[in-house]
């Protein structure tokens, strides 16, 4: 499979034309992990962002015990470390990979560029990334829901 018709797949570059999913396709780097292979730890720099098209991938976090809990499970279709790249900020949480995985690696200084260089590319990237952390953060918050009444 092309790399443009992968990310045509994926939620976040879904509504691009063929010009659009040509430029992301063109930063767009391959990697695999293998399983238990750490991509990135918390509280690194966000340089790059992850599409998922094969495989599955935990983030974790570190709790007020020092332990290690995993927040979300990962799969074919996500992305991760979006919001660090956008946000211009360090890693919130780790990624792990569960088993071979590969994805499209997006550096953030290139991806950036990109939408500075295209409105129309970034009003539809952006509003796209809006949606997932929309879904979220409404998982989130359902899930906060249900174990604050789990706990009572």
């Amino acid at each position: 499979m092309n790399t443009a018709k992968e990310l045509a797949e994926n939620s976040l570059f879904r509504d691009l034309d063929k010009d659009g999913l040509a430029a992301f396709a063109g930063i767009a780097q391959e990697v695999s992990f293998g399983p238990e292979e750490v991509v990135y730890e918390a509280a690194t720099a966000g340089d790059s962002f992850f599409v998922i098209v094969e495989g599955q991938f935990r983030v974790q976090v570190i709790d007020e015990h020092n332990d290690e809990v995993t927040v979300a499970t990962l799969k074919v279709g996500s992305a991760f470390g979006e919001m660090e790249v956008l946000g211009n900020m360090n890693r919130t949480a780790a990624v792990v990979s569960e088993v071979d995985s590969r994805c499209y690696r997006f550096d953030a200084s290139r991806t950036l560029e990109l939408l500075k260089r295209n409105n129309n590319v970034a009003a539809i990237f952006y509003r796209q990334v809006c949606r997932e952390l929309i879904q979220r953060l409404k998982s989130t918050t359902r899930n906060m829901g249900y174990f604050k009444s789990r706990a009572i």
